[in-house]
């Protein structure tokens, strides 16, 4: 009998050995599906109660992973003086409740607590054989070993009907006297092309476990980072969805309601924070307030210029919308049609000189204050307190070779020193103000023409120097000359300014030869710790 896959809920403490339980959840969705298996939220819907979301996330479950690292026991003591809630041990609690089949595993050589010290409420977790899952060579057979079991657990607890006719197996290279590296680098080579996750992963531990020397040019390293990489920001990507459809189920309430227009609009706005321009049904327009009449025009380009100097001028762009194509074929999200609001944006991107200030200001690249926003932004800070030199010296050429962390430092100073709310623009932000209302393929038109922007060069040039290609709104650079910096995270579009997430970056750069990367939807992301000698950043104002 054919029955739905099996939903597993994963129970764990972000502070005991949280990359190892992330490696343990990628197998675990390989085997049952990205959106079988339930680990943690960065945040909730926000009308949800976290206690009663987590919990009813429990009884969904059919089966629970407790994973039990060195600091287990530890922790648990601590929460209890806590006045915080532990909600490991809720979920824990709430499975014995009803029964779940509970799976405890110690991981990376932690040992089984011991009975005494557990509280009463959770001891009937360990009287049952508990699994141990250790870093190294076996581990994917290990994971075999244990979901194998789990699964005839739930079969003799009598839920067999959950269970998938055939559930997916991962199958492993077999090991032979003899190993060939290049037949199993071809192997790798296929899975890793058509998107066969399982197999590359298994052909890369096969790799390793072989004993023979294996080329750095095979990039085993970097194979796995990207797969793992691409499995978590699908994931990322269901669970922002997931969030976004719970919270929408209450604005689909106001409505039945007859709440007033503006409330119900405020409650969409809730829902975009979590996935940006989610509207199935289509109330935006239906339910759009009158925006208020734009305030007194302020000297804003004069605060900034007094501070960076020239050039630099913000430019209005008025409120609009924007349509984001697909780049899931490059890990970034599906786009879509995003609604955009008034802001204003650097006419050009940020220059050698002006970054230089930034760089030499005694309250500034030297300062942590402007690296708090992050705890991975200031570990970039700790390690990089000599700021890092532009690839091409010249006042007047963009700054390139900086990190998203010291473009978003360098906001954090400007909008300090102008009293002005200073960020990198978020993809439809930077889309909008380089097509305008028309839609358009490249700033200027909708026909390519190579005498309006750098392009297959050696070099950057000056921010000034194409004013032939400027936008609709006369933004200056959208196409070519450098790659730039985004706010959004690439793969979510999430504006989470606290994660490690790659980010988004716009516009092509000065060695692109391909047309297509030059046009105003082109899409792009990397880590936000890299650098490019292509890449720089231009800056957005929020009114």
């Amino acid at each position: 009998m054919s029955g739905q896959p099996l939903k597993l809920f994963v129970n764990y403490r972000r502070a005991d050995d949280p990359d190892f339980v992330q490696h343990m959840r990628t197998w675990f969705m390989i085997r049952y599906g990205r959106e079988n298996v339930f680990m943690d939220f960065d945040t909730i819907p926000e009308f949800a109660r976290f206690e009663d979301f987590i919990r009813e996330k429990v009884r969904e479950s059919d089966a629970i992973v407790a994973v039990i690292g060195h600091n287990w026991l530890k922790l648990l003591r601590e929460k209890e003086h806590s006045e915080r809630p532990d909600y490991v041990r809720i979920e824990l609690e709430e499975a014995l409740k009803h029964n779940k089949v509970i799976a405890p595993i110690c991981i990376k050589g932690a040992s089984v607590p011991p009975t005494e010290e557990v509280p009463s409420s959770l001891r009937p977790i360990f009287r049952r054989n508990v699994a141990t899952l250790r870093d190294g060579r076996d581990i994917l057979e290990d994971m075999q070993r244990i979901l194998d079991s789990l699964e005839t657990q739930l079969t003799n607890q009598g839920t067999s009907s959950i269970m998938p006719d055939a559930k997916p197996e991962v199958i492993l290279p077999q090991r032979h006297a003899t190993f060939d590296i290049w037949s199993a680098a071809d192997r790798l080579s296929e899975a890793y092309e058509v998107g066969d996750w399982p197999t590359a992963l298994g052909w890369i531990t096969r790799l390793r476990e072989s004993g023979a020397v294996v080329p750095d040019f095979f990039k085993l390293p970097e194979i796995e980072a990207d797969i793992l990489e691409t499995l978590r920001a699908e994931e990322e990507i269901r669970r922002r969805r997931e969030m976004a459809e719970y919270e929408y189920s209450f604005v689909r309430y106001m409505v039945r309601l007859r709440r007033p227009a503006e409330d119900i609009y405020a409650a969409l706005e809730s829902v975009w924070r979590i996935e940006t321009g989610y509207d199935p049904d289509k109330l935006a327009d239906k339910f759009a307030v009158p925006k208020p009449p734009p305030k007194p025009r302020r000297k804003f380009s004069d605060e900034v210029r007094s501070i960076l100097g020239e050039p630099f001028e913000w430019v209005e762009v008025p409120e609009g919308s924007v349509v984001l194509e697909d780049a899931t074929h490059y890990g970034g999200t599906t786009g879509g049609k995003y609604n955009v609001g008034r802001f204003a944006i650097a006419r050009y991107p940020i220059t050698n000189a002006q970054y230089q200030l930034f760089m030499e200001a005694h309250d500034g690249y030297g300062n942590p204050q402007w690296w708090e926003y992050s705890r991975y932004a200031i570990d970039w800070y700790q390690r990089k307190q000599s700021p890092e030199e532009t690839a091409f010296p010249g006042d007047d050429l963009p700054r390139t070779n900086v990190s998203w962390y010291s473009a978003m430092a360098f906001c954090n100073w400007l909008s300090y020193k102008t009293d002005q709310n200073i960020l990198l623009p978020a993809e439809h932000q930077w889309q909008r103000a380089a097509q305008g209302d028309y839609g358009l393929k490249y700033p200027w038109g909708d026909e390519f023409d190579g005498g309006r922007c750098n392009f297959m060069s050696s070099n950057p040039t000056s921010v000034t120097q194409f004013p032939d290609g400027a936008s609709p709104y006369g933004v200056m650079d959208m196409c070519g000359n450098i790659w730039q910096w985004c706010l959004n995270e690439w793969g979510t579009d999430g504006l989470d300014i606290t994660s490690n997430r790659p980010r988004a970056m716009r516009g092509g750069t000065w060695w692109v030869s391909n047309e297509e990367a030059l046009r105003c939807t082109y899409r792009f992301g990397i880590f936000p710790n890299l650098r490019l000698d292509g890449g720089g950043f231009r800056i957005v104002l929020d009114f």
